[in-house]
């Protein structure tokens, strides 16, 4: 790959597209060339064969021969303007009109102290995270954007096409991120919708916004409400929520850690018992009534991410950024063109 880059940037000043087509386009060629040197000498032994050498002497050496080796070179030229062809040479520059299609998701992730609960072969958190991580190598056309919630909510990520940037907001969360003293769910969905309509005012300009999909990763423990409220936000504002439910019905108990990061015990309530975290599926399912949204139980396979990927391969495609850009001209057809015309004259002569 590098020396792909270097020929692009040294070569003549002229950038090859496919300059790595190099590394096996060259010794191909250097092949084919050899052939058909070789089909020719083959040719002229053939003629001294059945003709006799004074004879070729005679008659053929200065017709036949000279139109072996003119076909041979034309032969080559062609070869040679072919290869370079495909290598796509480019110079000289163009303004370029780019759009960039796709869809907005923002990806909604509890993070409160209920996700530590180990019922996913693991942490429900980091279980979550995981189903991101893969869902993140199957939209590679969308915009995607991070909201993390537990008592408050905050926008982690705002949408974008910089999925590297992503994956660091995404691996550097815990429970601690956000202040966990309950779940909050609602005020996730209110800064879902905040975080779409302000995308919006960025692009006044456009006259169609991208789809806006929303998909949220929780166990569904909601402890101070205002669901309903924000939940009619975002279907006003055009946003389809996929709720992912991530725990078990049967539940597991909420581990406390202490400061060096060791296991202390479990959560407890007011009487003294271990507090069992569950996952609510009735209230997520509550969440996506009345919407094209849907709700999808997360796996421990990858079935819950390819439903997640139908879910969201039935909504459009839709502009959502346009912008000028400076393209290199193509000029393969030059080559190309000499690469045809070499071979009329390998046929004509």
């Amino acid at each position: 790959m590098g020396m792909g880059i270097a020929m692009k940037d040294m070569l003549f000043g002229i950038t090859w597209a496919n300059a790595e087509w190099g590394l096996w386009l060259l010794p191909v060629l250097f092949f084919l060339v050899g052939v058909v040197i070789w089909s020719v000498k083959r040719q002229q032994a053939w003629w001294r064969t059945i003709a006799g050498e004074r004879y070729v002497h005679e008659r053929l050496e200065h017709a036949s021969s000279k139109r072996l080796w003119i076909k041979m070179g034309a032969m080559s030229c062609a070869l040679f303007f072919l290869g370079v062809a495909l290598l796509r040479p480019q110079w000289g520059e163009k303004e370029e009109l780019v759009v960039r299609q796709g869809r907005d998701i923002v990806i909604a992730l509890d993070i409160s102290r209920s996700m530590l609960a180990d019922d996913c072969h693991g942490d429900r958190l980091e279980h979550a995270k995981m189903k991101v991580l893969q869902l993140l190598e199957m939209v590679t056309a969308d915009r995607v954007g991070l909201v993390i919630f537990s008592g408050d909510a905050l926008v982690q990520c705002p949408l974008t096409s910089d999925y590297e940037a992503f994956r660091m907001f995404l691996e550097d969360l815990s429970v601690e991120t956000v202040s966990s003293g309950s779940t909050h769910i609602g005020g996730a969905l209110e800064k879902i919708a905040m975080l779409f309509e302000g995308q919006q005012e960025q692009n006044k300009t456009r006259e169609r916004g991208a789809t806006r999909l929303a998909i949220l990763f929780s166990d569904g423990e909601d402890f101070i409400g205002g669901s309903d409220a924000a939940r009619k936000s975002l279907f006003d504002a055009g946003v389809q929520v996929c709720a992912v439910g991530v725990g078990s019905s049967d539940g597991a108990p909420i581990p406390l850690y202490d400061h060096r990061g060791v296991r202390s015990g479990f959560q407890k309530d007011d009487q003294g018992h271990i507090v069992i975290s569950r996952l609510n599926e009735s209230f997520l399912r509550s969440l996506v009534v009345g919407q094209k949204g849907i709700f999808i139980r997360s796996t421990f396979d990858a079935a819950d991410v390819c439903a997640i990927k139908k879910w969201v391969d039935r909504f459009e495609k839709r502009p959502f950024e346009s912008r000028e850009q400076r393209q290199r001209e193509e000029q393969f057809f030059w080559y190309a063109a000499m690469a045809f015309l070499s071979l009329l004259v390998e046929m004509v002569v």
